[in-house]
């Protein structure tokens, strides 16, 4: 990396972390965007093009995530059937065994 290309970075990351810092400022402070906006002499479209630049660097920098499987066994689910006396066809429960290995 060359010393203009270093340097442009760094501007560019310093950008970030200020445009980063009034976006906490406006959620801090109670007031709609538009509110917000207009006291600090900032356009709304400025505004959410900065939200937007600043999230896209944050999806950039954030891990990444990776689906995992787990295996599921069914060798401790019983399906019984439930009696009540208000009903004579019963219900039907499908749950795991209070005793394992039953």
């Amino acid at each position: 990396m060359d010393k203009t290309t270093s340097i442009t970075t760094i501007k560019k990351e310093m950008q970030l972390q200020e445009w980063s810092a009034q976006i906490k400022a406006q959620q801090a402070s109670g007031l709609t965007i538009r509110e917000w906006c207009k006291e600090k002499g900032i356009k709304p479209n400025t505004y959410y093009n900065r939200l937007r630049k600043v999230r896209e660097k944050y999806i950039e920098n954030s891990p990444t995530i990776v689906p995992v499987s787990v295996p599921c066994s069914n060798e401790n689910i019983r399906i019984e059937k439930k009696r009540t006396s208000n009903i004579s066809s019963g219900r039907y429960i499908c749950g795991h065994s209070d005793r394992f290995g039953a």
